[in-house]
């Protein structure tokens, strides 16, 4: 509707279970994000942003209740996030996490987002995090310690805006 793209995405999903205790899901998205529409209210600053994204994600089952997912993302784009002058900030990144759950309620994990292979080499950064959370019904209760890449943050469909920072982070969050 209309003449201005706001967002628009393409996905293949493939999955599969290989065995009781084992299974994996691969998925690849070709997006398009218009940047000044949708994070600074139509100013031209920005532009569209062009990204393809490749994600393989593993469990393993250990017992009924032991579980490790390991999830290795790569975004890469050819346009980076800034059409004024070329910072090449953003550009390539690379994801890895590895999350231990003993259901229902304890879940350990380690991720590091490393922007790898910028043409910049300070730009060439590691945003390491651990954290440890406990969640009972709908709620859950989390302490993080690591760095957090600043930005738009998306899970399972809802966007916010965070801060970069560094250090522990405390968090409960709950759905009624």
């Amino acid at each position: 509707m209309g003449d201005e793209l706001f967002y628009q995405e393409f996905i293949f999903e493939f999955d599969k279970t290989w065995s009781r205790k084992f299974e994996t899901k691969m998925l690849y998205s070709n997006q398009i994000y218009n940047k000044d529409v949708l994070e600074n209210e139509g100013a031209a600053k920005n532009g569209k942003i062009y990204t393809n994204i490749a994600v393989i994600e593993a469990y393993i089952k250990f017992t009924r209740k032991k579980t490790l997912r390991l999830d290795f993302q790569h975004m890469w784009s050819t346009q980076d996030s800034n059409f004024v002058h070329s910072d090449r900030r953003d550009g390539n990144w690379f994801v890895f996490l590895a999350e231990y759950s003993v259901a229902p309620h304890w879940y350990v994990s380690f991720m590091d987002d490393y922007n790898y292979n910028n043409p910049v080499e300070d730009y060439r950064l590691h945003y390491p995090m651990v954290s440890c959370t406990y969640a009972v019904k709908s709620t859950q209760i989390s302490l993080l310690y690591g760095k957090q890449r600043g930005g738009l943050i998306c899970v399972g469909g809802v966007c916010r805006p965070v801060p970069a920072s560094n250090g522990f982070r405390l968090s409960a969050t709950t759905s009624f």
